[in-house]
């Protein structure tokens, strides 16, 4: 697969935004529908317990309660850090990673002017990477973690992903087949050259049953 001009990239990158965006404004939607819902159910459940109250039946508001905060949460967050650009590529990762049984935690600390086109089509491409692998894993071990920190002087991600077997013995040069050359065809020598590109550094490691990636902006 041939390497996309850097000219190009940011022509896919805003494809990639636009898409993310319309993704999310259609899960932000629902999410308002089910937080109408919810307040409903819960003027209904506080009419309840003011009855159940005035009838002396503590034991039951008790019992109710702690049942109601057992339950998973059914809204999701829509805010997982304050620069729009990353937290709409971050949330639709993770609703993808989710619709996939895969847990997926991150950190994000950046600034909400913070714009670097070609990093972000690195990312999703490097999210993409760990789902995809993460959905060949047993459901109990599928894990993703995502820490992407700025300071004064670079940016530093690590994204950690379980790994039941080791991925660079079998497979030291990280060859990888996608057939969506546009946004997520990236194979990992292009995304070492696109990182490069923006003075960045890339590793690739391994601890335990955890396959990592490291990147540096400066």
């Amino acid at each position: 697969m041939s390497f996309p001009s850097f000219d190009s990239l940011d022509s896919i990158a805003i494809k990639m935004q636009l898409d993310n965006m319309g993704e999310y404004i259609k899960n932000s939607k629902k999410t308002n529908t089910e937080v109408r819902a919810l307040r409903h159910d819960i003027k209904n459940k506080l009419l309840a317990y003011n009855a159940l109250l005035e009838h002396h039946n503590i034991d039951d508001v008790i019992c109710d309660i702690k049942e109601t905060l057992s339950l998973p949460s059914l809204i999701e967050p829509l805010a997982y850090c304050s620069n729009t650009a990353f937290n709409i590529l971050i949330f639709n990762k993770a609703k993808i990673a989710k619709e996939s049984d895969i847990a997926f935690h991150c950190k994000i600390i950046i600034s909400p002017e913070y714009t670097n086109l070609k990093l972000m089509v690195a990312l999703s491409n490097l999210i993409d990477n760990a789902i995809e692998h993460e959905r060949k894993e047993p459901k109990n071990f599928r894990n993703i973690n995502l820490s992407l920190i700025q300071d004064i002087d670079s940016i530093n991600i690590i994204l950690e992903n379980y790994i039941s077997d080791s991925i660079l013995k079998n497979n030291p040069s990280l060859t990888t087949t996608k057939v969506d050359a546009i946004q997520h065809g990236f194979g990992i020598n292009n995304i070492r050259e696109l990182v490069s590109s923006i003075d960045g550094m890339i590793e690739f490691y391994e601890e335990d049953s955890s396959f990592f990636v490291q990147v540096i902006i400066t």
